[in-house]
């Protein structure tokens, strides 16, 4: 079953931290806004390990393919609008896909 990730957008939530239970797994989510290029980024840790590092949210795309975790952490499918500052969590959401 697909799980909706909450994200919150705005200045003061520009770097957030926080666990999200993935199926069975524990993952540690940091989101950071990149002023310079103006894009949200992602990193996940499990356990410890950076399993990604920096996939940035775009729209339509299971942004953590490049690093071919599907058996480990399945997709993370960033839905709707591009994100701004402001934007992220209202106008678009991360969505979780397990692996089949």
């Amino acid at each position: 079953m697909n799980q909706s990730i909450p994200l919150v957008g705005g200045a003061v939530n520009a770097h957030q931290k926080f666990e999200v239970q993935l199926g069975d797994v524990f993952a540690t989510f940091e989101i950071d806004y990149r002023t310079l290029t103006e894009i949200w980024s992602l990193s996940i840790t499990v356990e410890g390990v950076e399993l990604v590092s920096g996939a940035s949210l775009q729209p339509n795309v299971d942004i953590i393919q490049h690093w071919r975790l599907g058996e480990t952490l399945g997709q993370l499918v960033f839905v709707g609008d591009e994100a701004t500052l402001d934007n992220l969590g209202s106008a678009n959401r991360l969505v979780w896909v397990p692996y089949e």
